[in-house]
């Protein structure tokens, strides 16, 4: 990708060469589009791939140790008939079978143990695997909405001047005050601070009311008079997730495309949190 700077004739006009200027800039812009869009692309088919290869990898590990405990079973079984036959034969050897049939079995279960904990320990390993994965699909979801939540916000209507991302809260005044706000969206008047979760569950909507209170406290000790409010960004999510989250008076970001939207229900009512009265 790159572009190159024109040799403008020395008789070009000021408005030719600003067209020109706009007609490279547009060029950029589309040629750093396409490259992001390549680059999702990309990731979203090898976390495909790599999901499909973890999936593999555990059917296959289930089956070995389904044939192993069969086989197990089997010879355990050949060698309780074998031994039960000889006892029928001699009664005496009635204790030294009893003694055998024990050992065998002791022998059995330790095989299944040993056999369940190298299960247990290969699992534990495609689970990480697959967290793994989950976590880039989580920065990658996350890249997409950064870049451009203000913009869908000032679209309707908000005009917020300011922009921060992972943004630790703090109180001097109060050590025990301390959260952290994945994106803060602010202007003279409103403050929205959003929380980015893959999967958002129940506890994370309570979570961020929880932080939503702790913001409005602090800024009510530095005397910021502007109003709060919230929102949650999630890249998968139920019916009834999304229910809870507008209940709760959270505006909504949800992916489309390569891009997030805000999603605002009819009859929408946010929840806002208000400086205290003197």
């Amino acid at each position: 990708m790159g572009t190159t700077t024109p040799n403008y004739p020395k008789d070009l006009t000021l408005e030719q060469v600003w067209a020109s200027i706009t007609e490279l800039r547009e060029e950029f812009k589309n040629e750093l589009r396409e490259e992001r869009r390549k680059v999702q692309e990309e990731l979203r088919e090898e976390r495909r791939k790599v999901q499909e290869e973890l999936l593999e990898e555990r059917r296959k590990d289930l089956e070995k140790q389904r044939e192993y405990e069969e086989k197990q079973r089997k010879e355990r079984e050949k060698e309780l008939e074998k031994q039960r036959k000889e006892h029928e034969k001699d009664q005496e050897k009635q204790k030294e079978y009893e003694e055998k049939r024990k050992k065998a079995q002791e022998e059995y279960e330790k095989k299944q143990e040993k056999a369940r904990e190298e299960l247990r320990r290969q699992m534990k390993e495609t689970d990480r695997k697959i967290g793994d994965l989950g976590n880039r699909f989580g920065e990658l979801f996350e890249s997409e909405v950064a870049p451009g939540i203000m913009r869908k916000f000032n679209e309707l209507g908000f005009n917020f001047d300011e922009h921060s991302e992972n943004k630790e809260i703090v109180d001097r005044d109060n050590p025990n005050v301390y959260t952290e706000v994945d994106i803060l969206l602010e202007n003279s008047d409103i403050v929205i601070a959003v929380e980015i979760k893959i999967k958002p569950k129940r506890s994370d909507i309570n979570k961020h009311i929880q932080r939503m209170e702790l913001l409005r406290q602090r800024a009510d000790r530095r005397g910021d008079q502007r109003i709060y409010r919230g929102a949650i960004a999630g890249a998968i999510m139920k019916r009834e997730m999304r229910d809870y989250v507008v209940k709760n008076g959270f505006y909504l970001i949800e992916p489309t495309g390569d891009t997030v939207k805000v999603t605002i229900p009819e009859g929408f009512v946010p929840r806002e949190w208000h400086p205290l009265q003197n």
